[in-house]
């Protein structure tokens, strides 16, 4: 909400509220805002309320320049240029998919792709991380409650390309050269991919299904 006042020696009410705009600009990005209201007419004093709208992706900075105009009836122009807009940080992530499945796999498969893979990493702020790692747990036997699938067999990469960072029990793996910058997703910025493969022993495991006992966390963060 950008508020401005405006003098004009024929009166307030000579204000064409048709004019009337804020714009807020910053390394080439123009966010304009038409959508203004006449707040205060007080003799030759108006003071007026314009409302622009950001993208939650528009880059953080507080060198934002303000540019405030109206005309008159006549067609003459008031503006003020001299204002700055801070738009701050804003750290956030989704994972539009929440989960990955291992199908159609046997006791001695090497390096089998997920059936959903890759596991997208949506970036919903302003911030870009340099960094990107997840914790994993081991997976139990579904009927068999007392077979385990360590992690271990469990590899992560940022390329569709196996085998990728071998997963560690409750432990932060990092997977080296991840990121997630910020950015327009209709442009195809904005998001990352992770792709999940698995290796399982040739003996040892019966076959049936293993699932979580500890939902997995996917972290993205910046190197202090």
């Amino acid at each position: 909400e950008i508020y401005f006042n405006i003098t004009d020696a024929d009166g307030a009410t000579s204000l064409n509220a048709s004019s009337a705009k804020a714009e807020i600009t910053y390394n080439g990005i123009n966010r304009t805002g038409f959508a203004c209201s006449n707040v205060i007419n007080i003799s030759t004093l108006a003071v007026w309320n314009c409302s622009v709208s950001f993208n939650y992706w528009d880059n953080a900075s507080n060198n934002w320049k303000i540019n405030a105009s109206i005309k008159d009836d006549k067609q003459l122009e008031g503006t003020n240029s001299t204002g700055n807009f801070t738009y701050n940080k804003l750290s956030a992530m989704q994972l539009p998919k929440a989960s990955v499945n291992f199908t159609n796999i046997s006791l001695g498969d090497t390096n089998k792709a997920a059936a959903n893979n890759p596991l997208i990493l949506n970036n919903t702020g302003n911030d870009d991380f340099d960094n990107i790692n997840i914790t994993a747990y081991d997976l139990v036997g579904i009927s068999i409650t007392t077979e385990i699938l360590g992690v271990g067999n469990i590899t992560v990469n940022y390329t569709n390309i196996a085998p990728g960072f071998v997963m560690i029990n409750n432990t932060q793996v990092r997977i080296a050269d991840a990121i997630l910058t910020h950015g327009n997703p209709n442009n195809g910025l904005g998001n990352t991919s992770l792709y999940f493969f698995i290796t399982l022993p040739s003996s040892g495991l019966s076959i049936q299904g293993f699932n979580i006992t500890q939902s997995w966390v996917v972290r993205a963060y910046n190197e202090p």
